[in-house]
This record gives C-alpha cells, sequence and structure tokens, in this order.
C-alpha cells in the first residue's frame, strides 16, 4: 500500500509541473482571444491588430480609420486597372473580402446600397456598413440597419450533396460563380439592406467590382436594373 500511494503522489506532482501549452500560431479555428482565423487555410494566426472594444468591434478587424487614411485608399480609385484575381472557391473568396473597404464614387447616379460609403467584413460571417465621421474618417455603424451578416457560396449548389462546396471550385464564372449574400439584420429587401450577386477582384492595386442586381436576387419589387460599382480596400 505505500508503494502505491508513492506511485500515485508522484504522478500527480510530475503532472502539476508540466506547464500549460501556450498558443501558438496554426492551431485550427475557431480563434483565442487575441488570435484571428486565417479563412483559406483554417488556422489560428496572432491578430497583431486587435479591434478597438469601444466600436463594433468585429473579429480580426480594425474599427476605424481616420480621414487621412480615407483619402489615401480613394486615391487608388483613379489608378489603372491592375490583373484580375484568380478566386475559384467560396472559401477563398470571403478570405479575400475580409476586412475593411470603401465605395470608389460611381460615375453615374446609383441607388444606395449597403456597400455605401464602405462596409467591413470579419472573418466570423458578420458585417457593419461604415459611417462617416467629422473629420473625414469612417467607423463602423451600429444597429439593425447598420450591422449584419455574410456568406459565400457557389452559385445554384446544393450544399446538402455537395459537402466541400465551400472549399472547391464553383462551376462557371460572374453570376453562375460564386455568389456573395449580405444581409442586415433588421433591414428590408432593398439594396440598401440586401445584395447577393457576385465580387470580382482586382490587384497592384486591390480593387473590388460589384454587379448588383436588385430585383434578380433580393425582390422582384426593387428596381430592375443592373448596375456595378468599385471598391479599394482600407489598411
Amino acid at each position: 500500500m505505500p508503494r502505491l500511494t508513492l506511485v500515485i503522489l508522484t504522478a500527480v506532482a510530475t503532472t502539476a509541473c508540466v506547464p500549460r501549452q501556450p498558443l501558438g500560431d496554426g492551431q485550427p479555428c475557431p480563434c483565442a482571444p487575441g488570435w484571428r482565423c486565417n479563412v483559406p487555410q483554417n488556422i489560428c494566426i496572432q491578430d497583431t491588430n486587435p479591434p478597438d472594444t469601444g466600436d463594433a468591434g468585429l473579429t480580426g478587424v480594425p474599427t476605424s480609420f481616420t480621414g487621412p487614411q480615407v483619402q489615401a485608399a480613394l486615391a487608388r480609385c483613379d489608378l489603372p486597372h491592375g490583373p484580375p484575381v484568380d478566386v475559384v472557391a467560396p472559401i477563398d473568396e470571403a478570405a479575400m473580402l475580409v476586412g475593411s473597404w470603401l465605395l470608389c464614387p460611381p460615375a453615374t447616379a446609383q441607388p444606395k446600397t449597403l456597400f455605401d460609403p464602405g462596409i467591413q467584413f470579419d472573418a466570423a460571417g458578420n458585417f457593419a456598413i461604415l459611417m462617416v465621421t467629422g473629420d473625414g474618417g469612417v467607423l463602423p455603424g451600429v444597429g439593425l440597419l447598420s450591422q449584419g451578416h455574410w456568406a459565400t457560396s457557389c452559385y445554384n449548389t446544393d450544399t446538402s450533396i455537395v459537402h466541400d462546396a465551400y472549399t472547391r471550385p464553383c462551376p462557371g464564372t460572374s453570376f453562375y460563380g460564386i455568389d456573395v449574400q449580405a444581409h442586415t439584420i433588421g433591414g428590408d429587401d432593398s439594396p440598401a439592406n440586401c445584395f447577393v450577386g457576385p465580387i470580382d477582384f482586382e490587384s497592384a492595386p486591390a480593387r473590388a467590382h460589384i454587379i448588383d442586381a436588385p430585383a434578380g436576387w433580393c425582390s422582384a419589387a426593387n428596381p430592375s436594373d443592373i448596375f456595378d460599382f468599385w471598391m479599394v480596400p482600407l489598411p
């Protein structure tokens, strides 16, 4: 009996002395506070720019930007177009979208969309419409008409049958390739609260091209016009 007691006490003592394994890059998502999910690889990386908890606080996305940052981003709207980015799967589309974007001034009058004046997407499937501050900066809006949820998927693909549809290439392109869906929490199906459609990307400089067809995707009560616009990323 004394020998058994000694073995048990030794095992307990040894266990107690084992140091707790620290967090590190490469652990699978979801992530602990101070870490964010690398969507394409589904691993956690340290968040070197955590959100300011005083604002809307989207996961892993800076929450406010100054006037000079806004102007520097908008200056890229008029630069020559760069090469297209080849995005083939919904998981890659999601990785491209995560971050903060500003709407480039459209060449013609268009309906107000949920991308106006800008939008923030986080990796957890939440978004916030940006609001302009008094000094010309932007910060995320708060409320039922300013916050919502978003997702990416292959057009006309039944995920109950194609179980790996999120990670496999979508058939087709544009309207018949990858779709982005976004809707405010409390809004109607107008363009200011609802979007379903393709978003494509250019590099050098980085830009996003959006095609909106509100009557075809969100509600038949919307205007039947199809219009497009561009966004540039904030730092």
